[in-house]
């Protein structure tokens, strides 16, 4: 019996130096292995949400006064006093500048000269075709004596009535010496010096209404059907920092070839005079009917290539869903993807590198809403 006794508690002792060589082993891979798996990613959400609105997209365009004018004189004629120069305003129909021709001038007196002895001419041969016309119808003349004088004062009528157009016309031309703003604005250009000889085809004014101005914005041409020819707008002018109200004037629903879209006008009026003829402008246009619609912030689209996907919170890990974009609606982007329900959480803060199963730790919850419905 002892010797059983002894070999049992060698093999006790045995297996328990066994035990203890190996726990602390299996610990340490444990560690190793808790030290190996990546931590929970720390994300900021925001809500999947469903809208009832237009889609709609921004674009470009130049701003650009609706209004303008480019003036040229219709008679040539040498600068006599400039009153408006660049960087003045005026009103409609204000004297610019005035011109002066002496040669209509003396032409103006030789035809007033003219007139005049037409005048006195003509009250003459009357006398003489009442005398003829008297002495007709007594018979104490002939007939033909009498149309002759008729036919003398015609001729006068005629002549004075040629030297009262020539009159008329010289002194139109000579009112033309006076240049005048066909519409009201700033002057913005004004190449006229005193003295200096200017003809019908050179432009001494150009002048730029600034109480409203257009945007014209190129749009692709796949919504060439669906963009509606009226529709409020909202304008923006990085340069100013400014937002500002507007509406499509016309669609010009013509695809140019070269650049594959189509031209919009859009309008909008400064009353205030802002400085914004010449700059750059962002057009968010309406690019169909309202309907219902699913958005996401823009943050939380991820751009991969020509790829484009969100990440949503399920079940505290990541789910890549791909997602095409059909435009803006405010700051928010719509969006249409497989399995994508509103009331879902994307990440909009941490999503750059996530992949699906990755582990997630939403430490925040970013409020960017739109009215639902």
């Amino acid at each position: 019996a002892l010797p059983t006794t002894a070999l049992l508690l060698v093999f006790t002792l045995l297996f328990a130096l066994l035990l203890a060589l190996l726990l602390p082993a299996q610990a340490g891979a444990q560690k190793r292995r808790n030290r190996g798996a990546a931590p929970p990613t720390p994300v900021v959400v925001s809500a999947v949400e469903r809208s009832r609105d237009a889609p709609t997209a921004t674009y470009t365009g130049l701003i650009a006064p609706q209004q303008t004018a480019l003036l040229s004189v219709n008679v040539a004629g040498r600068v006599k006093t400039v009153l408006k120069k660049e960087g003045d305003f005026v009103t409609q129909n204000e004297v610019l500048a005035l011109l002066e021709n002496p040669s209509l001038k003396l032409d103006l007196g030789v035809v007033k000269a003219q007139l005049k002895e037409m005048l006195a001419t003509l009250a003459q041969q009357r006398l003489k075709q009442q005398r003829a016309e008297s002495l007709y119808q007594k018979n104490l003349a002939s007939k033909e004596s009498f149309e002759n004088e008729s036919a003398a004062m015609a001729v006068v009528e005629a002549r004075a009535a040629t030297s009262r157009a020539t009159e008329k016309r010289l002194r139109d031309q000579l009112a033309m010496m006076t240049v005048r703003a066909p519409i009201g604005g700033q002057v913005v250009k004004a190449s006229l010096s005193v003295g200096q000889w200017v003809t019908s085809s050179s432009s001494i004014y150009e002048i730029y209404n600034y109480e409203r101005f257009e945007v014209v914005a190129g749009v692709p041409g796949r919504y060439v059907a669906s963009l509606p020819p009226s529709a409020a707008v909202m304008i923006a002018v990085p340069e100013l920092g400014l937002t500002l109200k507007g509406e499509v004037l016309a669609v010009v629903r013509h695809v140019e070839a070269a650049s594959g879209k189509f031209m919009v006008r859009v309008g909008l009026d400064n009353t205030a005079r802002m400085p914004l003829s010449g700059l750059m402008a962002s057009v968010e246009v309406p690019l169909g009917r309202a309907e219902l619609l699913v958005t996401v912030p823009r943050d939380a689209v991820v751009r991969n290539g020509e790829r484009t996907h969100v990440v949503v919170v399920r079940d505290g890990v990541a789910a890549v869903v791909s997602v095409t974009l059909r435009g803006n609606l405010g700051d928010r982007v719509i969006v249409e993807g497989t399995g994508l329900q509103p009331g879902e959480q994307v990440v909009v803060r941490g999503n750059e590198r996530l992949t699906n199963g990755a582990a997630l730790q939403v430490t925040g919850t970013l409020v960017d809403t739109v009215d639902s419905t």
